[in-house]
């Protein structure tokens, strides 16, 4: 038997960290069933209370005030040491190191920048040796990420890894893994063809200043032989607003669990710049369209979609209908898309966790 008590440590800003934390937890428990797992919120370790001060405050910045919110982000993914987090490190250290002395895990994988920062500063200041992965979760090369004392970083990409490489991170510990993702995910997918009759994934959580009126439905019923699946999630004030309303050609989901059937069913998805929900396409190999936006790690994974021409990005001036009419009409386009990536998951490592752990 070998034994490993491993923590994994994350952070309640959207819910894209504790989506490759559970994926990070499921994989590792399908190979190695000795191993006990756990994820575990900074939050619940340094101050409880926070959890959804800091979740309410992250999604209000974000829809609210990019402007302040890019600030802030900005000053932390260009600093080697940001002031914000430090005062953070300080003030909570000893909460962290009650933690780890007490649980005393065989290995911490962080999939939050700061996370990474608290197991650096316990690791330098009891010299203690308990490996520390850090898993990306955007598309990114930000210096809240890179930590002194972390063992591997597993990355979504070749350029974040020779980004990190400039950044003075040996290239040895540096694995491009791509960001891990639900095992549903990365079925195989089905050989059965689909009807003559596209599918569009819409995820109205996505939509931003796009408004589901009788206007935009209306216009997206005239779109021929194409059926449209909106995902409404957890906002179900949308959810009882749209259940009323009956369009021959669009059904409307609220929360759902089958992301992954959905997207195999279909054409094309229109979803947030999310670095997960990104790689759940890629994996998927699901053309997607999203929304041009300024806020920080998610302008980066848009120039990711761009640079790799996996997806379309919608202006914010551009009629939602008739882009979507326009891409979903263009088999060349849509098969240009889904062939690069095809080759763009050539170039993942996903087993690389699974050694490292091993």
């Amino acid at each position: 038997m070998n034994e490993k008590k491993i923590v994994i440590l994350t952070a309640t800003f959207g819910m894209g960290h504790h989506s490759v934390s559970r994926a990070l937890k499921s994989e590792i428990e399908r190979v190695y069933l000795d191993y006990t797992i756990e994820i575990v919120d900074i939050f619940d370790i340094i101050k409880p209370s926070y959890k959804k001060i800091a979740q309410g405050i992250y999604n209000y910045l974000t829809r609210e005030f990019e402007t302040l919110y890019n600030f802030f982000y900005n000053y932390k993914k260009d600093s080697r040491k940001n002031l914000i987090d430090e005062l953070l490190y300080a003030r909570y250290n000893r909460r962290f190191k009650e933690y780890m002395d007490r649980e005393q895990p065989s290995i911490v994988i962080s999939t939050f920048p700061m996370t990474s920062g608290f197991m650096s500063r316990y690791k330098l200041k009891t010299n203690c040796n308990v490996p520390l992965m850090t898993v990306i979760t955007d598309v990114v090369d930000s210096w809240e990420w890179v930590h002194e004392g972390t063992d591997q970083y597993f990355v979504p990409s070749i350029e974040v890894k020779d980004l990190l490489r400039l950044k003075g991170i040996d290239k040895d510990s540096i694995f491009v893994t791509g960001i891990p993702v639900g095992a549903d995910f990365k079925v195989e997918k089905s050989t059965a063809s689909h009807t003559q009759m596209k599918q569009v994934l819409i995820m109205a959580s996505a939509m931003g200043k796009i408004k589901f009126d009788d206007v935009l439905l209306k216009q997206l019923e005239s779109v021929e032989n194409t059926k449209f699946i909106i995902v409404t999630g957890t906002d179900y004030e949308l959810a009882e607003a749209l259940s009323d309303k009956s369009y021959k050609n669009i059904q409307i989901l609220g929360y759902v669990s089958n992301i992954a059937e959905l997207m195999e069913a279909s054409d094309l998805i229109y979803t947030k710049p999310g670095g997960v929900t990104l790689f759940e396409a890629i994996n998927k190999e699901i053309p997607i369209l999203i929304q041009q936006t300024t806020v920080g790690q998610e302008h980066a994974n848009i120039e990711f979609v761009k640079n790799r021409e996996i997806g379309i990005i919608l202006d914010r001036k551009t009629h939602f209908a008739d882009e979507i009419e326009n891409i979903i009409n263009d088999d060349v386009k849509l098969f240009q898309l889904k062939s690069n990536m095809y080759e763009l998951k050539k170039e993942f490592k996903a087993e690389a966790i699974l050694r490292a752990v091993r």
